[in-house]
């Protein structure tokens, strides 16, 4: 089972880079679209972060 707190944190990731996306299609400024791979790149991390599980073994999620 994945540890709950991996789960919030890669949910806040995705919610997160989201709601990004939609202000950068509501009001595509340089400032919003310069984020999103940032946001990106931390919901990738946040997922292999819970793939790898404790210990760096992975996790059979």
């Amino acid at each position: 089972m994945a540890d709950p707190l991996s789960l919030a944190v890669l949910s806040a990731s995705i919610t997160g880079l989201l709601m990004r996306g939609a202000a950068v299609a509501v009001d595509p400024s340089w400032s919003s679209a310069a984020s999103l791979p940032g946001e990106a790149l931390n919901a990738w991390r946040s997922l292999r972060r819970l793939q790898q599980g404790r210990g760096g073994q992975e996790n059979p999620l």
